[in-house]
């Protein structure tokens, strides 16, 4: 069992890692200056393009099927945050590229944890930038300009939910791009996460059940948009609340497991084979 010493050191370990892949990020995404701020300006014109569109395409409706304008607003930025966190730290997306390049062997001789620093490594800074200037600020001007009572508390549990969510999204979708520890090539993988990208936006709570038991129980994406806008509306009870905040933890448990053994046995197939 490490010493509270080791922990620490650890920690800071992993945190000097973070901060390395996140500077090499940022200069390598402002290398070429027109190309970022070109990037940027179109980022927060498609985020105004997509407030004014679902403002035209509702118009003087109060609600649809139950969801009112505010609402969609903030499920379909909430939707925008999650794939930011998400592409931001999908770095086995990369698995594939490092394997034969034979960076994994670099990546496994260092002091630090492997998992963490394949995801580390493949951080992507415009993302986060897209996420801070373009669909917080939304979020915050919809807030405004609907004048909605929004408490502390509920913001809170806001980030907790779609922080913990998009996490353990990360987790499902790292375990997959294992595949290619025995299958090689793994875009296809890419390809249905983004098919599934499709529904996230729409208030899955209306699906039919056999939708929402695959969005809740097996690929948990009702968390990342419907569950964080219900918390910031205050529209969930303390016991639907808790029932939710117990499937996460059960999910986090089970699909940890899983990345556990299939990281491990990927590894023992890649040692084992020399690389």
């Amino acid at each position: 069992m490490l010493s509270f010493k080791e922990v620490i050191h650890s920690i800071q370990r992993n945190l000097k890692l973070l901060l390395r892949y996140s500077i090499l990020s940022f200069k390598d995404i402002t290398e070429y200056k027109f190309t970022f701020f070109s990037a940027m300006f179109f980022v927060i014109i498609g985020t105004l393009t997509n407030f004014l569109t679902w403002k035209v395409m509702l118009g003087n409706q109060t609600n649809f099927l139950g969801w009112t304008l505010p609402e969609l607003l903030i499920l379909s930025f909430a939707t925008g945050i999650y794939i930011s966190i998400v592409e931001c730290l999908l770095g086995f997306l990369y698995l594939e590229e490092y394997i034969l390049e034979g960076i994994l062997d670099l990546i496994l001789v260092r002091p630090i944890n492997s998992f963490y620093h394949i995801i580390l490594k493949g951080i992507n800074m415009f993302l986060l930038l897209r996420m801070f200037l373009a669909e917080i600020p939304m979020l915050i001007f919809i807030s405004i300009y609907f004048k909605l009572n929004l408490n502390w508390l509920n913001i809170l549990g806001f980030i907790f939910f779609l922080t913990i969510s998009s996490i353990l999204v990360i987790l499902i979708l790292s375990i997959f791009f294992m595949s290619a520890f025995w299958l090689g090539r793994n875009e296809f993988i890419y390809s249905i996460h983004s098919a599934f990208e499709n529904y996230i936006n729409k208030p899955l709570d209306l699906f039919p059940n056999v939708i929402k038991i695959l969005f809740t129980f097996i690929y948990p994406l009702i968390f990342v948009s419907v569950i964080p806008t219900k918390v910031l509306l205050g529209k969930l009870s303390f016991t639907q609340l808790s029932s939710y905040l117990g499937i996460i933890i059960i999910l986090f448990i089970i699909w940890g497991f899983i990345a556990y053994k299939v990281w491990n046995k990927g590894l023992k197939r890649y040692e084992g084979g020399s690389g």
